[in-house]
């Protein structure tokens, strides 16, 4: 079993390593959940209301859920689909389900460890909403893996566990001196709940 897990580790790894160059949509998973506000102009006059969004991210599929708090009360729900990304941000197709919910555009930019910052577009690029999500259980941060005095500590490696879902490890692995290619060896890994 030690061995499997650092199998598993090891090529975790080389994802890993690789994960500050990576674009935002490769880091993003979980349940993210936050307070918003939708805005539009009636008669010439602004109108807000308040609301909340739901953002399920499960291998690349991107689900949303928005119910708005204040009367009216309106509720809606989709898809996102990718149209372009940086490290950063990702601009999304907003694609609603519902018949009274409007397609539109959503912009997902990073912000902390688990948090993002939500705004949605009309399709002409008008702003319509903007709020926070978090997820409690993510830790998207480019630059969580900290590598001092020939230990490399990894905070969350997501390893398959054979069913379709995943054991999350903290890990600590150490630099096998003089080794080209670069090789770590596990030292310390413990499961997260």
């Amino acid at each position: 079993m030690k061995l499997l897990v650092n199998i598993a580790i090891v090529l975790m790894l080389i994802g890993y390593i690789s994960f500050s160059s990576a674009d935002l949509t490769e880091k993003l998973y979980g349940n993210w959940e936050g307070d918003i506000v939708g805005f539009r102009v009636v008669n010439g006059e602004l109108i807000s209301k308040k609301g909340m969004i739901e953002l399920s991210i499960n291998n690349g599929v991107y689900e949303w859920k928005v119910a708005l708090t204040e009367y009216p009360y309106k509720e809606c729900n989709g898809k996102l689909i990718i149209l372009s990304e940086t490290k950063g941000s990702a601009m999304f197709l907003q694609k609603a389900v519902d018949d009274e919910c409007t397609t539109g555009k959503a912009q997902l930019i990073w912000m902390d460890y688990n948090k993002l910052k939500y705004i949605a577009y009309r399709m002409d690029g008008t702003v319509v909403g903007h709020g926070e999500l978090q997820c409690q259980e993510c830790n998207v941060n480019p630059d969580s893996a900290v590598f001092k005095k020939g230990m490399l500590h990894l905070p969350n490696v997501q390893v398959p566990d054979g069913f379709g879902g995943f054991y999350s490890y903290e890990a600590d692995l150490s630099l096998v001196p003089s080794s080209n290619p670069m090789m770590f060896g596990l030292t310390y890994a413990t499961r997260k709940q």
